[in-house]
């Protein structure tokens, strides 16, 4: 094959892949909007875990899904805590957890923390819109 069949060839593949690859101006602003809109519900956690005589440290995010303290997380990284806790993004303390349900199959988690009375919680603005396979999603994690 000729160099110059070759790049004939690449051309219009290169094309299509920068097309692919830069999203829309659009696109852009409605996840940075998304992404502005969700971040003050999304929170950190660390759950401590027994193995043997060793404690060791795991972490995860999760999301503030009621102001009054349900957080969603993963299973995996609740499972067998001794002890839960949540940082929230804006506030200097932690926020102690108790693991309210779980389900491995789904590896989701429900936590719940007590907040503060006079601060609430923001929680994330969830759809009831049903979802379909080939939708594209965003993960927000913290950190």
């Amino acid at each position: 094959m000729t160099d110059r069949v070759a790049v004939a060839l690449l051309c219009p593949l290169l094309t299509f892949a920068c097309a692919v690859a830069a999203p829309s101006a659009d696109l852009e602003k409605r996840i940075v909007a998304v992404a502005e809109a969700v971040t003050p519900s999304v929170v950190h956690i660390q759950a401590i875990l027994k193995f043997d005589d060793r404690r060791n440290e795991v972490t995860g995010s999760g999301l503030i899904v009621t102001a009054d303290g349900a957080i969603l997380t993963n299973e995996h990284v609740v499972d067998d805590a001794e002890k839960i806790t949540v940082s929230v993004p804006g506030r200097k303390r932690k926020y102690s957890a108790r693991l309210i349900g779980t389900d491995r199959q789904t590896d989701i988690a429900l936590l719940r923390i007590d907040p503060d009375a006079d601060h609430p919680l923001t929680a994330a603005r969830l759809s009831s819109d049903p979802v379909h396979v080939g939708q594209w999603v965003l993960a927000i994690g913290n950190p």
